[in-house]
């Protein structure tokens, strides 16, 4: 019995460990960019994601193709007791290749495929409609919300935007629940967003820099539970999945 908690016990610490040092490697790698260091033709910086207080209408399902002339659709403003907590901003430069080789490399990567593959109902469905009916596609619903290009063609920007399932749909308000009336100290997002960002260096023009950009939005509850999220070790789970995507997605 002592020797199998003494092997659980050197299981446990060294998973451990080793998330820790991968932790540090990640964080060193990719460290979180300020939005003001965002190209401006992003959807994150051009819509001020930090203060986004509305859900984007589902609009018609945009192609990830490299040769898309798609442009970005701006966002209704209707009033939605929702806010963006934070954004996670990563970024990878690659050398000696053009924008449409980056950018057929990260689009070609089977998690980015995944994440910006619409699951939703045609786009004439209501958000309400769409979190009410059955889908195939359990835990989240993604509806990408726009894909465009600069002016210049030195830039492409893809953004799509996810939320729990209907098969979940009552996970959200139970944290918040707990929150108010037990003091639990976190609670759950909606879902949120992530955009996909091409974007010729603008030091080198041998190089393009790729940004991975997510974001979560929550319920506005900031004046009765002080703006609770996810737990912090949950959080960095989430960015080390952003960074890890952005590693795998530029090999």
């Amino acid at each position: 019995m002592a020797g199998k908690l003494a092997k659980t016990g050197i299981f446990i610490g060294s998973t451990i460990v080793s998330y820790m040092a991968l932790d540090y490697q990640l964080c060193k790698m990719y460290p979180n960019i300020p939005m003001d260091q965002i190209p401006p033709s992003s959807q994150f910086r051009s819509t001020n994601m930090l203060k986004l207080k509305v859900k984007p209408s589902p609009l018609p399902p945009l192609s990830l193709s490299d040769n898309s002339t798609l442009t970005s659709i701006p966002v209704q403003e209707q009033e939605q007791k929702t806010y963006i907590a934070y954004t996670d901003n990563y970024k990878q430069t690659l050398h000696n290749v053009s924008l449409d080789e980056a950018t057929h490399k990260i689009l070609s990567f089977s998690i980015i495929k995944w994440l910006f593959t619409s699951n939703s109902p045609p786009p004439s469905t209501s958000i309400s409609e769409i979190q009410s009916t059955p889908t195939s596609k359990p835990v989240m619903t993604k509806i990408p919300i726009a894909a465009s290009h600069s002016k210049d063609n030195k830039t492409k920007s893809y953004t799509i935007k996810w939320f729990f399932d209907n098969s979940l749909n009552g996970i959200v308000p139970f944290f918040e629940k707990l929150s108010k009336d037990w003091y639990y100290p976190y609670r759950l997002m909606n879902g949120g967003y992530h955009e996909v960002l091409i974007s010729e260096n603008p030091n080198n023009a041998k190089d393009v820099d790729v940004y991975f950009l997510t974001a979560h939005e929550y319920n506005d509850l900031r004046s009765q539970d002080g703006g609770q999220v996810i737990p912090g070790w949950c959080l960095n789970l989430h960015r080390n999945y952003a960074r890890l995507i952005l590693y795998f997605g530029t090999r």
